[in-house]
């Protein structure tokens, strides 16, 4: 456990506590905590600022407690203007129980001052009231407290996560229905990548994109949108493509390179063949370009067989063909040790 210095500063290491909740030996002794210096600061050093960084389990809640009894009981501080928050109700629940049990066990110390114990003793009464929970509940009594300034309705309750689930549920589907009838640019290309769709289609994409949204809402910055010419980037791509399915014409078309060539150029060839017709549609194109940017999830299908995207293992023989994108290597030949259909591709 560390502790780092926010504010103030502290002179010299205070005195391990005459009350101790380490572990023990065998014996009952007690043993030596590596941190305990790091511990004892975090309870007495009232006057500075701590932020306290630990794995789970090393203690941080007690060591928590420990610095709130200190405080309440030197009277530099009052529980009602204590706040202490957490993730969850159990684990705010645990904290209220591990306070009281700390007040307690501090007030039943024969070596505490009257003064100390008085002030503990006063502090127990005031535990149900304090501020002791989650972020959440901490955020709802604030508004609560000051609905106007914050035109909520002070009656509000704060959905459980069930609730709030089945809110979004309904005010998603009545948006997602509105934006089938005109869809937007990016939900109108979703749309077309069908290949991309399991047998529930884009609705799942389109949900889970929108939650995500849902927790970014208090962020009042705007979306940085990053200019892209997408168009003119899918002629080149569409062009380098259609080279290399040209070069089907020079092999063999029962050799494993002319069939995988013909794997890659036959979805841009579906996707444009009614360009004259209707002209070139990108949206289409586009789908069809991340189709094969998936790589049929990195490996291609060769007579039910599949060949994968990988260096070979010392070819016997090798074909080298030139497009406009880079250099294309294939083997023709396969080693003694390959499968059948072995046809390894390296693009760079």
């Amino acid at each position: 456990m560390s502790a780092r210095k926010q504010s103030g500063a502290l002179d010299g290491e205070a005195s391990v506590s005459s009350r101790s909740n380490g572990p023990r030996g065998i014996n009952g002794a007690d043993l030596a905590i590596a941190d305990q210096h790091v511990r004892e600061r975090i309870r007495r050093d009232l006057d500075t600022t701590l932020i306290v960084e630990a794995a789970a389990g090393t203690g941080k809640t007690t060591a928590l407690v420990n610095r709130i009894v200190a405080a309440l009981a030197s009277g530099r501080a009052e529980l009602g203007r204590i706040v202490a928050v957490t993730f969850t109700e159990k684990a705010a629940g645990e904290l209220k129980l591990r306070l009281r049990a700390g007040i307690e066990n501090a007030r039943a110390e024969p070596a505490r001052d009257p003064a100390e114990r008085r002030r503990l003793s006063e502090t127990l009464g005031q535990l149900e009231e304090a501020r002791i929970g989650t972020i959440h509940s901490f955020c709802a009594d604030l508004l609560r407290e000051r609905p106007v300034e914050a035109r909520v309705d002070p009656m509000f309750e704060v959905a459980a996560d069930d609730v709030a689930g089945e809110l979004f549920d309904s005010a998603f589907d009545r948006w997602f229905e509105q934006a089938l009838a005109a869809p937007g640019e990016g939900l109108r290309r979703l749309l077309r990548r069908r290949e991309g769709f399991d047998r529930d289609g884009p609705r799942p994409i389109v949900r889970s994109a929108a939650w995500e949204l849902l927790q970014w809402r208090d962020f009042q910055t705007p979306w940085v949108h990053q200019a892209f010419d997408r168009d003119p980037e899918i002629d080149g791509l569409v062009d380098e493509i259609r080279a290399l399915g040209a070069l089907i014409a020079r092999v063999d078309l029962e050799d494993w390179l002319g069939k995988a060539l013909g794997e890659i150029a036959r979805p841009i060839d579906e996707a444009t063949r009614l360009e004259s017709v209707r002209g070139r549609d990108y949206d289409a194109l586009e789908a069809a370009l991340l189709a094969l940017l998936r790589g049929y999830d990195g490996r291609w299908r060769c007579a039910r067989v599949s060949c994968a995207f990988a260096t070979p293992p010392a070819p016997t023989s090798r074909r080298f063909c030139a497009t406009n994108s880079g250099r294309l290597w294939a083997t023709t030949r396969r080693p003694r040790s390959a499968p059948a259909c072995w046809t390894s591709w390296t693009c760079c």
